[in-house]
């Protein structure tokens, strides 16, 4: 350290220091500089112990993520919650096909879990978290496709209605009211 070693010069090239003072500052120098090093050496140990446990930490943090499994962190239980058709996990509130979540059961390994939707303001149904998926608002690649389709089976004579009638209401000009 730049300190010490200045404190060193002085004390060994300073004109009013006598030889025994500078033997017992040479000392004292040397052991601060001894305890320097012990705790430069403490700190290294101890922050590789602390990057090595958060290292350990993170893997099985990422671990029971990855297998949607249980965890434990800081004393708190967490449990994944279960996920719908489209692999997505489920919240309250999330809107699905069938309507919006009112309450979510997560359930042990014996039952699936379950979904409770309100299909009415006041009407709620259970679903099983696999039969349901979250809504989509239909882009319009997506009625393009479902038209085609429906053109498709129209113009094989298996549809008896005309396609065209059927898509006009959902898709619309972008300007045009």
């Amino acid at each position: 350290m730049k300190s010490i070693d200045n404190l060193r010069e002085y004390a060994l090239t300073a004109a009013s220091v006598n030889a025994t003072t500078r033997a017992v500052l040479a000392g004292y120098i040397d052991e601060i500089e001894r305890e320097v090093e012990e705790l430069r050496d403490r700190d290294y140990r101890n922050g590789r112990e602390d990057a090595e446990g958060a290292v350990e930490f993170a893997d099985r943090l990422k671990a029971s993520a990855t297998n949607r499994a249980d965890v434990t962190l800081f004393g708190v239980d967490y449990t994944p919650l279960p996920v719908g058709a489209d692999g997505m996990p489920i919240h309250v509130g999330d809107v699905m096909d069938e309507g919006k979540v009112a309450k979510v059961v997560i359930t042990d390994e014996h039952w699936e879990p379950s979904v409770y939707v309100y299909k009415l303001p006041n009407v709620q149904h259970e679903y099983f978290c696999n039969e349901v998926a979250h809504h989509h608002a239909p882009t319009v690649e997506d009625v393009l496709r479902e038209f085609a389709d429906a053109w498709a089976e129209w113009k094989d004579g298996a549809a008896m209605m005309n396609p065209v009638e059927t898509f006009a209401a959902k898709l619309r000009l972008v300007g045009d009211e």
